[in-house]
């Protein structure tokens, strides 16, 4: 008996299911439900997730914030206090203000400006003064001191002696729902002795 090929299924024909069995075409209600939960449950991980994170770095981005404003302030101070002059005494070693006398920057104005940091205890907060107005420099500012240091260092309170000017910030930042106090501290030498 020659063994016959199976003959290729003729276009349009429909193919027959053993006897006794059916078709399955699709996918039953029991498939369709769990899919759909098995895809919500993931979709739910997700947006929890997304929201924790979003949380933490809105948090970090507080934090960092009122961090890089002080330093800022501090940068700002030591720019302008590197090309100042001392102005009279400080009565302590925790003074709030200082004023410094700096160079014109133009011909038209008087020789010698006098710029001021100064730390408002109401507002907390550092700001800067000088002939176009007052500028807040940074927020959440605890506790401001400045004090003059000698070549050597030293802390002084005499203008003669002074060398340059040490500052001192301690600031309030938050943390996860409180706040931190932390301390920053620049030293500017003056150019001029």
């Amino acid at each position: 008996m020659a063994v016959s090929k199976p003959r290729p299924p003729m276009l349009g024909a429909k193919r027959r299911s053993p006897p006794g069995r059916a078709v399955r075409r699709g996918f039953s209600l029991v498939e369709l439900m769990a899919a759909t939960a098995i895809t919500a449950s993931l979709s739910g991980a997700g947006v929890v997730l997304l929201r924790t994170s979003y949380a933490l770095w809105r948090q970090h981005e507080a934090e960092m914030t009122v961090r890089m404003e002080v330093l800022d302030a501090l940068r700002h101070f030591v720019r302008n206090a590197r090309q100042g002059r001392p102005v009279g005494q400080l009565s302590a070693a925790s003074d709030s203000s200082l004023t410094l006398l700096v160079p014109a920057a133009t011909a038209n104005v008087p020789p010698l400006l006098a710029k001021t940091w100064r730390h408002d205890a109401v507002a907390q907060s550092l700001t800067y003064e000088d002939a176009d107005g007052v500028e807040t420099l940074a927020r959440n500012v605890v506790d401001v001191s400045f004090s003059y240091v000698t070549r050597d260092a030293v802390a002084t309170f005499d203008a003669s002696l002074a060398r340059g000017v040490a500052a001192e910030v301690v600031y309030r930042r938050p943390q996860q729902g409180s706040f931190v106090q932390e301390t920053a501290r620049m030293n500017a030498w003056f150019r001029i002795w």
